[in-house]
């Protein structure tokens, strides 16, 4: 599973699972796909495209839990995992 590799790095690099985030990118998935990894309780989306973010957001996650769930991410932020 995701969160048994995300242990493993974790343990790998000495630091603790709970400093580290995973972040579904939800950029060109439909709602539905997204709805279900919500449903399976991940709580962390990235989007970089805000009129996407815009139309998917109010379908997925209640208004109060928005600003917490969907997060931007900027070009150093998508590239930072591939170095």
């Amino acid at each position: 599973s995701v969160m048994s590799r995300v242990q493993q790095v974790a343990t790998r690099s000495g630091r603790a699972q709970e400093s580290m985030r995973v972040v579904a990118v939800s950029k060109t998935k439909p709602v539905g796909v997204i709805c279900g990894v919500y449903d399976a309780d991940h709580r962390c989306f990235g989007e970089n495209y805000v009129q996407e973010l815009i139309g998917k957001a109010p379908q997925v996650v209640p208004p109060a839990e928005r600003h917490e769930i969907f997060i931007p991410l900027s070009l150093h932020e998508r590239t930072a995992g591939w170095n």
